[in-house]
């Protein structure tokens, strides 16, 4: 028989304060409809470990490289959304100020949002213009994000894919 005797203390010791680990793009390929809204492009997943004294995401240094150029034609209203745990999509708690043009080129989106232990998702979103080019592309990727004022890069930044801009032009 083995007994083991863990206080209180060493339990918060093994728990640790918060790190971050990991921060990686997924893609949204879905197709898009012209002058729709709020749609996701891509969701960036940031990973900590640990569960005490949180640690806050500072920014991120976005582009929308991979976009059919020039992107202002085709998109404005760039949002970023977080979702906390849960990596489904929806568009309740928007962290940054809106981006009514966008535009070519990296961008920052200034944050300073506390993160919570394990897997946090923020949502990259576009609104696409009524008069967007049919078969456009829409796409992004994080240059690299600041945590705990250190900079730094994603494992995953740019993964293959992109949203197509469809058609809906009625035809009678």
């Amino acid at each position: 028989l083995v007994v083991f005797n863990v206080s209180k203390q060493e339990i918060l010791r093994a728990a640790g304060n918060m790190e971050f680990t990991n921060a990686e793009v997924l893609q949204d390929t879905t197709s898009v409809l012209r002058g729709s809204t709020t749609n996701p492009v891509i969701a960036i997943l940031v990973e900590t470990r640990g569960s005490s004294n949180s640690v806050k995401l500072n920014s991120f240094v976005l582009s929308l490289n991979g976009t059919t150029k020039p992107v202002a034609k085709n998109i404005e209203n760039i949002k970023l959304f977080y979702t906390g745990n849960d990596p489904v999509f929806n568009a309740t708690s928007q962290v940054n100020i809106t981006q009514a043009t966008a535009q070519e080129g990296d961008f920052k989106v200034d944050l300073n949002k506390p993160l919570v232990p394990g897997k946090n998702y923020f949502w990259l979103t576009a609104d696409v213009k009524a008069g967007a080019v049919p078969n456009a592309k829409i796409d992004a990727e994080l240059k690299s994000l600041t945590v705990a004022s250190t900079n730094m890069l994603p494992l995953i930044s740019a993964p293959a894919g992109a949203k197509n801009i469809r058609n809906n032009t009625a035809y009678y």
